[in-house]
């Protein structure tokens, strides 16, 4: 099935997942780039995760400025400030989000409350304690060391070297509550982002490694996010969903979700690999 945006979505099993993108990215969502590579006009280094198929691109190191000064009637301005400066060692991560067929193939059912949508769409309704589950047993087949991203690698990859809140118009490159349908959609359908990432933005939320709480105001280099759960026992996710409203989808937007329940919250996953 082709896409109206011009890319091509391949089949899908429950062994591998691969999509095809035809023409080019779009130039103005790498407007305000940093000076972060890659941009989108070098190669991307990708590697393909054997047992699930799952495609990871390399992001490089850099730093940027996480946070943001957005606020309005809906949003806790104070969830993301201060803008600080946060520099990062180099990383991989998926492509992708974590797919339904992606996560049978590792835990051989779907979790309890996943709307089972099809095994090209994203596995939902996921809690944090099940996502390190699914991690442990992808970890044992030993191809790699797998885990959760911490929230500013999210953030920084998210971005891909811009500093808008998003990095291309929300129409093009998220599913959200005013153009989803009230359903989750097959991965890779919208455009990425100028690093080669597919719904960082939309389509279900997603988990991240950190606890929730507040930002520090001084300078870091690889942060983990809390020691301890100073905001409750919530663990941060990022992104947006498909049902949430506009204003939520932004690179900086930040939600908190209990760590061991996963009903009725629409949080999904994508990994990191070291």
């Amino acid at each position: 099935m082709t896409h109206k945006g011009g890319w091509l979505m391949a089949t899908i099993g429950l062994e591998a997942l691969a999509l095809v993108a035809s023409g080019s990215f779009d130039e103005k969502a790498g407007k305000d780039v940093l000076e972060s590579p890659p941009t989108e006009e070098q190669s991307l280094e990708t590697w393909r995760e054997p047992v699930t198929g799952m495609e990871f691109v390399r992001i490089r190191l850099g730093e940027f400025m996480m946070g943001s000064e957005y606020e309005d009637s809906y949003q806790k301005p104070m969830n993301e400030r201060p803008v600080h400066k946060v520099s990062l060692d180099g990383f991989w991560l998926a492509r992708y989000e974590v797919t339904e067929a992606q996560w049978k193939a590792v835990m051989r059912k779907l979790p309890a409350y996943c709307k089972h949508r099809g095994d090209d769409h994203p596995v939902e309704n996921v809690s944090w304690k099940a996502a390190q589950e699914f991690i442990r047993r992808l970890n044992k087949a030993g191809e790699a060391n797998f885990r959760l991203p911490t929230e500013a690698e999210w953030e920084y990859a998210c971005r891909a070297g811009t500093t808008e809140d998003r990095y291309g118009e929300l129409n093009e490159i998220a599913w959200y509550r005013e153009n989803s349908s009230g359903s989750a959609h097959a991965v890779g359908l919208k455009r990425p982002n100028a690093w080669g990432l597919y719904d960082m933005l939309g389509n279900v939320s997603e988990w991240v490694q950190d606890w929730f709480g507040e930002y520090a105001s001084a300078p870091e280099r690889n942060p983990q996010g809390p020691t301890r759960p100073s905001g409750g026992p919530l663990k941060v996710d990022r992104g947006g969903s498909y049902s949430s409203e506009a204003s939520s989808v932004r690179a900086s937007t930040r939600g908190g979700a209990h760590w061991r329940i996963n009903e009725f919250i629409v949080v999904g996953l994508r990994l990191a690999r070291d």
